[in-house]
């Protein structure tokens, strides 16, 4: 996105895109330097894509610690929301993605892969 943009620049739409792409980045790469300034016990994999039975799921952050698996969504949300019956939005009212769905069905999908895998650890 970069690249398009410098070459021929975006529409204030794909602008808009790639600013978010480039927030989440800054966030997940802020995110795993705090977790590894706090340990070094720790393997850290960052925005995987993986695939189980024609499912695709993207991680941002999975820590491996001792025979147990992380699992970290991360959100840059630069605004005030409220939830109501587990629907979010803003203060103004737009609805937005549920983080924690998007959470629950990737340790879901994590869980089953792991399962076929037959390893014993244990997602938190």
């Amino acid at each position: 996105m970069r690249q398009l943009d410098r070459r021929k620049g975006l529409t204030a739409m794909q602008q808009q895109y790639y600013l978010n792409l480039e927030k989440g980045f800054e966030g997940e790469r802020f995110f795993k330097e705090y977790l590894q300034s706090i340990t070094n016990e720790v393997i850290i994999l960052q925005d995987l894509l993986l695939e189980l039975n024609q499912t695709t799921f993207q991680l941002d952050l999975l820590c491996i610690m001792q025979q147990k698996l992380y699992l970290f969504e991360v959100k840059i949300y630069e605004d005030n929301y409220f939830i109501d019956k587990d629907i979010w939005y803003t203060l103004a009212g737009k609805e937005i993605k549920n983080a924690l769905n998007q959470l629950k069905r990737s340790e879901s999908l994590l869980r089953q892969l792991r399962s076929t895998l037959n390893k014993n650890t244990f997602i938190d």
